[in-house]
């Protein structure tokens, strides 16, 4: 799977490294699994690292499929979404997600350095 999950239980911090090509399913089962493994998990901060994502393949049938799954994904305790976007590549990955995110109603920063992800990091108490 070209996405690996990792949750800091002691900071309530979900972090998403993306690799390669991910389809929007992934994403949803990725998503499933956190739900399945951690089923009432305290209020989470997901970072979505993409340093080594390539590229991201979504369609209409997969958006409607997120847009259930995003409203689960709230309800199990999303706070907020830090979306690393650190390079060129990834900031127009970022750009062409983003409207979609916030058509979803979904809280989601983009940080374009690390500097900057640890600057929102700490302003949301992590």
């Amino acid at each position: 799977m070209p996405i690996e999950l990792h949750y800091d239980e002691s900071t309530s911090v979900v972090t998403m490294t993306a690799k390669g090509i991910v389809t929007i399913e992934e994403v949803i089962e990725y998503e499933n699994i956190f739900i399945s493994q951690y089923p009432t998990p305290r209020e989470f901060i997901e970072i979505i690292k993409t340093e080594e994502l390539d590229d991201v393949v979504f369609s209409y049938t997969s958006f409607k499929a997120l847009a259930i799954s995003i409203e689960q994904w709230k309800k199990h305790g999303q706070k907020a979404t830090l979306f690393c976007a650190f390079s060129q590549k990834h900031k127009e990955i970022a750009e062409l997600l983003l409207p979609i995110f916030q058509h979803l109603d979904i809280t989601i920063q983009v940080c374009y350095s690390p500097e900057e992800l640890q600057e929102m990091t700490q302003a949301l108490g992590v």
